[in-house]
């Protein structure tokens, strides 16, 4: 029997060892998992973060995309608005203005034009109104007897313009009308940045 006992003590001691190796190679094997699992697993976590962040980039990209179109129509809305209410703020500067050449202020307004420029002029001028304003002709004559009127088309608010050899001055309600629309644009500025 002890050859029996000690192939028995031998069968157990191989099982044993077998289990032991068995034993460490599935705890390696555990072990070799748990690590891929955990290199996978940061892998994916860091593929994921680096989506995440160039998807928040993309979104913010589009976001200010879209910001900025905004507010560029905006600037756009603003500006056409603010030329629109210009416009008819000439408009109606212009309405009141033929209506005051239609009004009994309009013959001193001349008078008092021709007066201002007269000092800049060397020689007599003449003096262009529009023919609407040629029953004013006489009136102006009597005070301005050394210059000569003419009638001009191209004044259709009225006021005057006077011109000898050497200079030309635009009293016109025209051209006073233009400057005030300028000084108008340079007290209220607005451009898109």
């Amino acid at each position: 029997m002890p050859e029996q006992e000690k192939l028995s003590k031998f069968i157990l001691a191989i099982h044993q060892e077998a289990e032991a190796r068995r034993n460490q190679i599935l705890q390696d094997v555990e072990e070799f998992n748990r690590r891929e699992l955990a290199k996978a697993e940061e892998e994916v976590l860091a593929d994921a973060y680096e989506l995440i962040q160039t998807e928040t980039a993309h979104m913010r990209s589009d976001i200010h995309k879209e910001l900025s179109l905004q507010i560029l129509e905006g600037r756009r809305r603003l500006i056409s608005k603010r030329e629109s209410l210009m416009n008819e703020v000439v408009q109606k500067a212009a309405d009141r203005l033929m209506e005051f050449s239609k009004s009994k202020d309009y013959l001193p307004f001349l008078q008092n034009a021709i007066r201002e420029a007269l000092p800049h002029l060397a020689e007599a001028p003449a003096i262009f109104l529009r023919p609407e304003d040629s029953s004013l002709v006489p009136d102006l004559e009597e005070e301005f007897p050394d210059c000569v009127f003419k009638a001009a088309d191209d004044m259709p608010l009225g006021g005057v313009r006077l011109t000898d050899n050497r200079c030309f001055i635009d009293q016109t309600l025209q051209g006073r009308l233009t400057e005030a629309q300028k000084k108008l644009i340079d007290n209220c500025p607005l451009s898109v940045v």
